[in-house]
């Protein structure tokens, strides 16, 4: 009988398949360089990730809800979690949970990331 019930439950007829889950990068740390996009991107430098983006980058991001960096501009430091859309067209790494960092706080840096500069070959 349970057999039958998921055998069931397997033939939802023209049902969507279910959309990949994000893959997040939690606890992302950055500077911030320059808002961009109209205020729904940043473009950061930001430290190390452990699994994903091992060197510190140069790069311009958007951000998942926008309204969530009000107030934050360039030269401010940020913590955030970076996300990646699953095999959906314009779905690549946006910025999420973007929260400001005291001014004080010291981040991995290097003294050149402009060679890890990702944003269309702008240095």
């Amino acid at each position: 009988m349970a057999l039958m019930l998921v055998l069931a439950a397997g033939c939802g007829g023209d049902e969507a398949p279910p959309t990949p889950p994000l893959a997040v990068y939690e606890d992302g740390r950055a500077v911030v360089l320059a808002r961009a996009d109209s205020g729904r991107a940043l473009r950061i430098e930001h430290e190390p990730f452990d699994s994903v983006m091992t060197q510190p980058m140069v790069m311009e991001l958007p951000l998942e809800a926008p309204r969530e960096a009000e107030g934050i501009e360039a030269g401010d430091k940020i913590r955030f979690d970076l996300a990646l859309g699953q095999n959906a067209p314009g779905q690549g790494y946006r910025l999420r949970n973007v929260e400001p960092l005291p001014a004080s706080t010291s981040l991995d840096l290097t003294a050149d990331t402009t060679a890890a500069d990702t944003t269309n070959g702008r240095r």
